[in-house]
C-alpha cells in the first residue's frame, strides 16, 4: 500500500508540474519577449518544445494516477474477500 501512496503523490506532482510547464510555454509563446530571452527562461530552443514536454508530463501523471486508483481498488476488493 505504501507504493500506491507514493505513486499517487508522484502522479499529483507530475500533473501539477506538467500543467504549469505547458501554461508557461503558452504564456511565453504569446508574449512579446524576444526569442533569445525566452530560451533563457525555459531552457529550450522553442516554446513548442516546452508545451510538448508539459503536455507529455501531464499525460503521464494522469496515467499514473489512473493506475494508482486501479491498484487501490484491487487492494480493497482483495481485502473484502
Amino acid at each position: 500500500m505504501i507504493f500506491t501512496t507514493i505513486a499517487r503523490i508522484i502522479a499529483w506532482l507530475m500533473s501539477l508540474f506538467g500543467a504549469l510547464l505547458a501554461a508557461m510555454g503558452f504564456y511565453l509563446a504569446f508574449s512579446s519577449m524576444p526569442r533569445a530571452a525566452v530560451s533563457n527562461y525555459i531552457g529550450s530552443q522553442t516554446t513548442g518544445e516546452v508545451i510538448d514536454k508539459g503536455v507529455l508530463i501531464f499525460a503521464v501523471g494522469i496515467a499514473l494516477g489512473v493506475l494508482t486508483d486501479i491498484s487501490k481498488s484491487v487492494r480493497i476488493n482483495k481485502d473484502e474477500s
